[in-house]
């Protein structure tokens, strides 16, 4: 071990514990701009959140072996990100907040991307997991009501993939889910008016 590092060492402790006794101003959070921050965190990485299930339900169904649904994905799935984009830049109160936002921005961008990495890759054929996802997105809608966008947007899609028998499970959750989201958009829609 480097003896000149030893020997500063016990200065550097002491300076460091002599520093601590003195009282400083707490400068490390500003709330101009945190509700900018709350409303991504809760509007942005809900969507992401539940946009990733939708991927994991895509890609474990084999719907992603078509490069042209996955380039569909991608686009619908980056909406959202543009309208976060906008929103960010239009609120921004100071460079700190503006570059905090603009990173969960820019991951939920790269998990928005993830489509075009696993396209044309070989998958098995499995429409019946996206049906699953549906049905559970359906569930848990039934506690937050919008979810249940995501679960209509699954059973639309399996729809299209499932065969026989199976298709009835999409078409149940497609008339469960319209009138349930109807009804919590009107709710909603009325509690602003």
């Amino acid at each position: 071990m480097n003896h000149k590092i030893v020997a500063i060492l016990p200065a550097a402790l002491l300076a460091l514990l002599l520093s601590t006794l003195f009282p400083a101003n707490a400068w490390a959070f500003d709330r101009s701009g945190s509700i900018t921050t709350m409303v991504l965190i809760l509007g942005l990485g809900s969507f992401t959140l539940l946009n990733l299930i939708s991927q994991f339900a895509f890609y474990l169904s084999g719907f992603y072996r078509s490069a042209r649904f996955a380039r569909r994905h991608v686009i619908l799935s980056l909406l959202p990100v543009a309208a976060a984009v906008l929103f960010v830049i239009l609120n921004a109160q100071h460079f700190g907040g503006l570059m905090m936002d603009m990173g969960l921005v820019l991951v939920a961008l790269a998990l928005a991307l993830l489509p075009l990495l696993v396209a044309d890759k070989p998958a098995p054929e499995r429409p019946w997991v996206s049906l699953l996802a549906a049905a559970l997105m359906l569930a848990a809608g039934f506690v937050v009501a919008p979810i249940t966008a995501f679960a209509l947007i699954l059973a639309h899609v399996s729809l299209n993939y499932l065969k026989g028998h199976s298709r009835f499970g999409a078409l149940l959750i497609i008339a469960i889910g319209y009138p349930f989201l109807g009804v919590y958009l009107y709710q909603f829609i009325g509690k602003l008016g």
